[in-house]
């Protein structure tokens, strides 16, 4: 997180956004139900790393910025971490419906993303082993 308004973190730079398109994503991820909250909206300034936030809305935040960036390919590392469970299940819904036929890699302590993966490795004293 940047010293810079949600709106500017979240779209880093990109001026090819539509609002429709941003609006969405933000309701999606649920940036919007907390953004909502300040007065200044999407212009509320963040301190340096976010720490006017807690974690679960840096989270959310993260999640939409990555999905404006629309790629091929994901990483999310430790993602449904300082999450509570209304959030989880909304990221793992945003995987279901959103992000099929991407290439997304978790690397994460939480089993609950078995069922989305088709491998599974363990980092095993800096080698990485089929599960």
């Amino acid at each position: 997180m940047f010293h810079d308004s949600i709106y500017n973190n979240i779209v880093l730079g990109k001026k090819d956004i539509s609002p429709d398109d941003f609006i969405k994503v933000c309701e999606m991820t649920g940036v919007s139900e907390f953004v909502n909250n300040y007065p200044e909206g999407y212009d509320y300034v963040l301190s340096d790393n976010g720490k006017n936030l807690s974690g679960g809305q840096r989270r959310k935040i993260a999640l939409a910025r990555a999905l404006l960036c629309n790629t091929e390919m994901f990483i999310f590392d430790e993602s449904t971490n300082n999450l509570d469970e209304d959030s989880e299940r909304r990221f793992l819904e945003i995987i279901e419906r959103y992000l099929i036929g991407k290439t997304i890699i978790f690397i994460s302590h939480n089993n609950v993303f078995d069922k989305y993966v088709n491998k599974i490795y363990r980092l095993e004293r800096g080698e990485l082993l089929p599960c």
